[in-house]
């Protein structure tokens, strides 16, 4: 996510080889209410929007576009979620659209053309980036004897998606399958949580050597002067990048879609200088190079399973499991990163100082 937060800028260069959005998306097995949540509370960092669908909510178009009332006709796009996520991030709860809406997300994620208005005479592109979240809950395997998460890590999530989201599966850059065991030891926990957050007051520890707290101000200060570095890649980067990308596409297991396409290099290149950017760097190293091959690693191996993986990744099998324990515990790392102390009035430099210093980039 953190990755993604620093994609765009208002200010961003409009001299760019490749469009900059860096989209992710979280499949977990079962509904798991954290998600949504951490996803949302993520997305305050930065200017955001989420698509709202539901009962309870009037379903909205993700754009409209009007005639102008003028003698020419003038075509616009309204102000609308789209408009309103720009340079941001744009929620989307995956489960909740319908194959129009699947088709209006696809063409605004797409990175191989613009969103544009035509009539019979004039196209307008218009630049309109945001990076889409969105989450989903895999659907119940129909294997006897094996849980989802097996069948998920060893053939891909298109395998237990819900079929509304299979066709924009390729279009997100990472994705991330929260697996789920059976033998979970902390799935009562949750509940347990919940209940002492309701009924109890929890006192903080004194601790002998406490570190300075970050407040949420502060981070968000350091997400926007992040977003707004320029990052040019190394040769070196580009090079290590290159040589992984072709290993990808040799590979059997990889042959079909985003991993045999030019949109993994794409992806490859925009998350390593996004690594960079949450180093505060403005020369992207082999160091990016590596923490973005990692990261595209765990994407393959959840998209089209284990045998799309060039360095064996496996994936952990109670990652949800791991979340549960984060928020169960007497303070989670958000309320520990962001208590709601207010804004302090320090200068940029000061707050990349302090991170720098406390390392939470990493």
């Amino acid at each position: 996510m953190l990755l993604s937060l620093v994609a765009l800028s208002e200010q961003q260069s409009k001299k760019q080889e490749i469009l900059p959005s860096v989209h992710f998306m979280i499949l977990s097995d079962g509904y798991n209410p954290i998600v949504p949540r951490i996803i949302r509370r993520v997305s305050e960092l930065k200017r955001h929007e989420e698509w709202t669908h539901g009962i309870d909510k009037k379903k909205q178009p993700l754009y409209i576009v009007q005639d102008g009332q003028n003698m020419g006709k003038e075509t616009f796009i309204e102000s609308t979620i789209l408009a309103r996520s720009r340079d941001g991030i744009l929620l989307v709860n995956l489960d909740t659209l319908s194959k129009k809406d699947v088709g209006s997300l696809r063409l605004v994620m797409s990175k191989s053309s613009k969103l544009s208005v035509q009539n019979r005479h004039h196209r307008v592109g218009i630049n309109l980036n945001t990076n889409c979240w969105g989450w989903s809950v895999a659907k119940q395997s129909s294997d006897k004897g094996m849980n989802s998460n097996k069948v998920g890590s060893s053939k891909g999530i298109d395998k237990i998606c819900n079929d509304a989201v299979k066709p924009i599966i390729d279009t997100f850059d990472l994705v991330v399958h929260l697996n789920e065991s059976i033998d979970s030891v902390t799935n009562g926990l949750i509940v347990d949580h919940l209940l002492e957050q309701a009924t109890v007051r929890l006192e903080e520890k004194n601790h002998k050597e406490k570190l300075a707290v970050l407040t949420f101000e502060e981070f968000k200060q350091f997400i926007a002067v992040a977003s707004s570095t320029e990052v040019k890649l190394s040769t070196e980067c580009k090079d290590i990048l290159r040589k992984y990308f072709l290993v990808c596409r040799k590979l059997k297991g990889a042959s079909q879609g985003f991993a045999s396409s030019t949109a993994l290099l794409e992806s490859l290149l925009r998350i390593a200088s996004c690594h960079a950017k949450l180093c505060l760097r403005s020369v992207g190293s082999i160091d990016d190079a590596l923490v973005s091959i990692l990261v595209i690693e765990e994407t393959l191996v959840a998209k089209y399973g284990s045998s799309a993986s060039v360095l064996g990744f496996v994936p952990l099998s109670d990652d949800q499991e791991n979340i549960h324990k984060l928020y169960t515990n007497k303070k989670t790392i958000f309320e520990s990163m962001f208590p709601d102390h207010g804004s302090m009035d320090q200068s940029n430099q000061e707050v990349c100082s302090k991170i720098r210093h406390q390392k939470y980039y990493n």
